[in-house]
């Protein structure tokens, strides 16, 4: 594998694939408010469009809007995102290497593991995550080597 650094787009991904759900909580607590308001017979026919329009202009843009603003404060307030890795991996383990820590993890000590086309995250505990760009891997055949092993060892959730 060749050395990478974790971007803030790589952070963004990880974190969005990490949440799934969960992220769009906010935006589906919506969808009842506004059918609330289009049976609530004391809300009229304008004013309950503008509230909706409203209401959805907030989850589509507003509330993605700040998870980014999260993030991205996370990311640069935490030198050690933007630091070198080399992860290195065998029939038996998977090793991160940095030039402040080095963590080693088997296989089968995998607590869970999500993967997307641009980022694999893998979590040693409930809210350790170790996330690998795709761009980490020299070939295809790499790529599909590791995820061999990381379905070999741990089923997903």
């Amino acid at each position: 594998m060749k050395e990478f650094k974790i971007s803030l787009n790589d952070y963004m991904n990880a974190q969005n694939l990490f949440l799934g759900w969960k992220r769009w909580i906010i935006q589906l607590f919506i969808i009842p408010v506004i059918i609330y308001l289009f049976i609530d017979s004391r809300v009229g026919h304008y004013p309950f469009l503008l509230i909706s329009f409203i209401l959805i202009l907030v989850a589509a843009f507003a509330v993605p809007s700040m998870h980014r603003k999260r993030f991205r404060k996370i990311y640069l307030s935490n030198e050690s995102f933007r630091k070198s890795i080399k992860v290195m991996f065998d029939d038996n383990f998977i090793e991160w290497i940095s030039d402040s820590a080095t963590d080693r993890l088997q296989w089968k000590d995998i607590y869970r593991y999500k993967i997307s086309r641009e980022i694999i995250i893998i979590l040693s505990s409930r809210n350790i995550m170790h996330p690998i760009p795709g761009s980490a891997f020299e070939n295809s055949e790499e790529l599909d080597r590791f995820l061999k092993l990381l379905k070999a060892g741990k089923s997903t959730d």
